[in-house]
This record gives structure tokens, C-alpha cells and sequence, in this order.
């Protein structure tokens, strides 16, 4: 045998002089191949083979870190990290906050929504927040785990703090108006339209629900009215349209009106201390519960109505004690929330969804009251027309005119 000569052996091993060893079933040789369960293009790192042909069923990565989650991948959740294996259950690019174990966590609050995610209110940047709408302002009551913003009416781009502020009904000698309050300490009001209302119109409440319908409770006739004047913005010489509801609701005072979070109109109703249910389709009062103050008759005088979108509560201002309450419109249970010095009459009440603060119309004063807790009260002026005091009953958070 020479010294190039080599001995075949029959367990395929083949042996030169040189005592080397070749083992042809080596696992160094071929290309690593893991299974891809749920097809998403990266493979089970618990799963994997080495061969020269690719299996059925496999990939040549083993990065996948939930390979029973097509969307669970490494670069799922770009926003995020393009590298990172985390779970994006909606789509949105973003990860899920809370995933299961050995998955990166994201920033996504809510992944089952594609809606929410951090940044989705363009201008409430600092939040992860969903803005169903685009308008660039976040959900005041997001589902999941989404934070509140300051959107009251998120199933619509045209109401939102930008096309929305403090607003007021009253008249300027003749005409009857809405008017817009400055919030610069002087309270000076700017008209945003003027209406097309009856003689002696008196709107003492207002309110708008999601579809931007407004509507006014008019104190001389005991009717509620619809108004538009969005037409008529940038028109100075145009009126903004008032209709009436087909009946009169028979009540002599209603001091305060507001939408609740199932879209019913509420009232609250000072001669007779009840909070009241209207039906939408006539204008009539549909339904009653007597307001109860722990168990004990309430006596409401001078009042205003309005709702806090985040919290999901009706609020009402008690002009002659100066407090504001929330009010289960169901049991008309209420519940203290912001206690002054102050005492109104007559009164309206304003939720302002930015600062999560209330507006307070008593009489000729404006104020800005907080609710948590803290009982603050900052003065913002006294309503009036270029220096001529307005007495003012009614105040909402309502349309602006914001092109012209």
C-alpha cells in the first residue's frame, strides 16, 4: 500500500495513514431549516433540522419567538423596532404593550385596535390614544387600554377642540345670536352668527350631540329648538336657521339640558326637582325621576347642565349653593364634586374637555371651575358686549366659525 492508498471501511468511514476520519452523516453540513407553523416567514427555534434540502413546512431563520402567532415576528411592529420579535395584533405597526412571555413588549395600549396606538392624535402626541375619526384629537373615552384625550365626539371630524369653543345665546339689541366669550379675563363676547329666532326668544340651556345637532330649551314658549348656523359662518349678512320641536314640553322651567353618553337628552327641571327623559321625535318629556341627595329631597333653584365626556357623567351646577354634582339620570342620585363659595343665578355650565375643567355662567360673571377636587376657582370676567354688561343663562362648548 502506498502512501497515497487509502482503506475502505463498510461503516462509510474512510481512513488514510494519516488516522483521519471523515464522518459523512456530520450535522456541520447542509443549510438549517426550522419549522414555520404559522407561516409568517420565521422559523421555531425549537424546531429545527440541517440538510442540504429544504423540508416541507420550513425556513432557513430560527427567529420566530412565537411560532403560533402569524403576527408575532421579528420586525412585526416597525414603529416600534424593526428588529425586535413582538406582536402587532391590529396592524397599526405598533407592538403590543403587554405580550405574552419570551415576546418583546411594544408600546401599543390597545392592540386590538387599529385605531389606537401612541401618537394616533396628532396634536395629544404624548399619548397612546385612538382617533377613530382623523381629526387629530384623541377619544375622551377610548375602549381597552387607550388614554383619554380631549375629543368628546370621536365618531366625528367636524366637532373637536380646534373647531370648537365656549359659546352663548343671548341677544344683541334685537338680533338674537351666538356669541363667542373671550377667555383672555374680560369675557368681551364676539358674535359667531345671528339667528333667525322668535320674537322673544329666550334660550336659557343648550347642549349638541355627536352628530353636531344643537339643541336650545326657549324658556318663553317651554320649547326645545334646534339650531343651525354652520351655513351662515362666513356670511355676516345671513341667518343661522331656528326650528322648533312639534310640542311643547309643558314644563315651566328647565335650567338645564344636556345630551348623556347614550345619546338621550336630558333635563333638569327647577320646579319640580326631578331630572327629566325627552323624547327626540315630539319634544315632550318622555320620563321622571326625582333628584336625591342621599336619600333626602334636593331643592334645586337657579341650575346648568352639562356632560363630562370623560368620565361619562351628567354634571349640574347648583346656582344657589355654588356647588356642581354629577347625577345618575336613572335614580337622579347625586354625588358633590367641586363645592365654592360662589352662588349663581341665573346659571349655566360648560364641560371644557381640554383642562377636564368646567365653565360656570352666573349672571354676568364667567368662571372656570375645577373638578378634582380642588375646588379652584379662576375668575375670567364679566360678559359683556364692547363695555355693555349681558347677562347670560346658557353656556356650551359649541361649533366656532373658524373660516371666516
Amino acid at each position: 500500500m502506498t502512501d497515497t492508498e487509502s482503506t475502505t471501511v463498510t461503516d462509510t468511514e474512510t481512513v488514510t495513514d494519516s488516522d483521519t476520519v471523515t464522518d459523512s452523516d456530520s450535522d456541520t453540513d447542509g443549510t438549517l431549516w426550522c419549522v414555520d407553523a404559522d407561516m409568517d416567514g420565521f422559523g421555531d427555534p425549537d424546531d429545527c433540522t440541517t440538510g442540504p434540502d429544504q423540508p416541507p413546512g420550513t425556513v432557513d431563520n430560527d427567529a420566530d419567538c412565537d411560532d403560533e402567532d402569524p403576527d408575532t415576528f421579528p420586525g412585526a411592529a416597525p414603529n416600534d423596532d424593526e428588529d425586535a420579535c413582538m406582536h402587532d395584533g391590529d396592524g397599526d405597526d405598533w407592538g403590543d404593550d403587554d405580550p405574552g412571555p419570551g415576546i418583546d413588549p411594544g408600546t401599543d395600549c390597545d392592540d386590538t385596535d387599529a385605531d389606537t396606538f401612541p401618537g394616533a392624535a396628532v396634536n395629544e402626541k404624548g399619548l397612546c390614544g385612538t382617533d377613530a375619526d382623523g381629526d387629530g384629537w384623541g377619544d375622551s373615552n377610548p375602549g381597552g387600554g387607550g388614554d383619554p384625550g380631549a375629543d368628546c365626539y370621536d365618531g366625528n371630524a367636524d366637532l373637536n377642540p380646534d373647531t370648537m369653543g365656549l359659546s352663548v345665546f343671548t341677544s344683541f339689541g334685537f338680533d338674537s345670536v351666538v356669541a363667542t366669550p373671550s377667555l383672555d379675563g374680560t369675557a368681551t363676547l364676539a358674535i359667531t352668527a345671528s339667528l333667525d329666532a322668535p320674537f322673544q326668544w329666550n334660550p336659557v340651556s343648550a347642549t349638541i350631540d355627536e352628530t353636531g345637532t344643537i339643541v336650545v330649551n326657549d324658556d318663553d314658549d317651554n320649547r326645545l329648538y334646534t339650531v343651525d348656523y354652520a351655513p351662515v359662518c362666513d356670511d355676516p349678512d345671513a341667518e343661522g336657521t331656528v326650528t322648533p320641536f312639534d310640542d311643547s314640553h309643558g314644563a315651566d322651567v328647565f335650567c338645564g339640558i344636556t345630551f348623556g353618553p347614550d345619546g338621550v337628552l336630558y333635563g333638569a327641571r327647577n320646579d319640580t326637582d326631578q331630572i327629566s327623559e325627552f323624547d327626540l321625535t315630539t319634544g315632550q318629556v318622555a320620563s321622571e325621576v326625582p333628584i336625591d341627595n342621599g336619600g333626602a329631597p334636593f331643592d334645586l333653584g337657579s341650575c346648568g347642565m352639562t356632560f363630562d365626556c370623560h368620565n361619562q357623567q351628567l354634571l349640574i351646577a347648583d346656582g344657589g349653593g355654588g356647588d356642581i354634582y354629577s347625577i345618575d339620570p336613572a335614580t337622579g342620585a347625586m354625588t358633590l364634586i367641586a363645592d365654592t363659595d360662589l352662588t349663581w343665578s341665573p346659571t349655566g355650565l360648560a364641560y371644557e374637555p381640554v383642562t377636564r375643567t368646567v365653565y360656570v355662567a352666573g349672571d354676568f360673571d364667567l368662571y372656570r371651575i375645577a373638578l378634582d377636587g380642588s375646588n379652584t376657582v379662576e375668575a375670567l370676567g364679566a360678559f359683556n358686549d364692547e363695555g355693555d354688561p349681558v347677562s347670560i343663562s346658557n353656556i356650551e362648548v359649541l361649533p366656532i366659525c373658524t373660516g371666516g
